[in-house]
């Protein structure tokens, strides 16, 4: 498992967020995440500053800080928030660091590459995590059902 280590820019997304842990003594709760999707969907039809076709997922506060409150975001990367729908949260990952790893497989397994790197490649790496976030980025051909779909899940440095 090696992943790629990317310097990204400031990045600004748009999209919906649902709470998926309210105690750090809890299982995270995925239940709402298709929905979510679904309900993004027609959001983003629309979305005049939108860059690129990619979906994104963002998690935060589930990794080795495990707070206790956990959110997932469906988000769209977007050039600026202006004129966006109330209904949508914004999002701003900070310039930096990302160790992007290659997940197959459909979303719900996705822990498996994280708890890999974070088990094995991590304390190898002699990097650390600077931030509580997991992101997924979702290419525009990727199909959940997709038993060999690949997506990029990525940790910041």
């Amino acid at each position: 498992m090696n992943p790629t280590i990317v310097e990204r820019e400031t990045m600004k997304f748009a999209g919906l967020s649902t709470l998926i842990r309210s105690s750090s003594n809890t299982r995270n709760d995925m239940t709402n995440v298709p929905s979510l999707w679904q309900e993004l969907k027609p959001l983003i039809s629309d979305l005049h500053s939108r860059v690129g076709t990619e979906r994104y997922a963002l998690i935060v506060g589930d990794l080795a800080e495990r707070v206790g409150e956990s959110y997932y975001h469906a988000l769209v990367q977007v050039r600026d928030f202006e004129g966006l729908s109330e209904s949508l949260v914004t999002f701003e990952l900070p310039k930096g660091r990302r160790a992007m790893f290659t997940h197959k497989g459909p979303p719900e397994t996705a822990g498996d590459t994280i708890i890999e790197m974070l088990r094995n490649w991590l304390p190898a790496s002699q990097e650390s995590i600077s931030k509580n976030f997991e992101l997924f980025i979702f290419h525009s051909g990727y199909d959940r059902n997709d038993p060999e779909g690949e997506f990029e899940c990525c940790v910041f440095l």
